[in-house]
């Protein structure tokens, strides 16, 4: 009986990996756009780094569910 709850738990502990992944790498390809869209952040507006924080994170969230 123990065996099988240790089992569940893993599955339910598991089922988190792969959306993760998806997002971290779905961030990761929007922080390259980003970087390339601003020709290596040389036309990057400082002002707006917050915005472009937010946005990589939220897009990753979105991603992930």
């Amino acid at each position: 009986m123990a065996a099988a709850a240790n089992k569940l738990r893993l599955l339910g502990t598991l089922s988190y990996v792969h959306p993760t992944v998806i997002g971290i790498i779905a961030s990761a390809v929007l922080t390259l756009l980003v970087i390339v869209g601003s020709r290596n952040l040389e036309h990057f507006d400082s002002a707006l780094f917050g915005y472009t924080i937010a946005s990589v994170v939220a897009f990753g969230a979105i991603v992930f569910r």
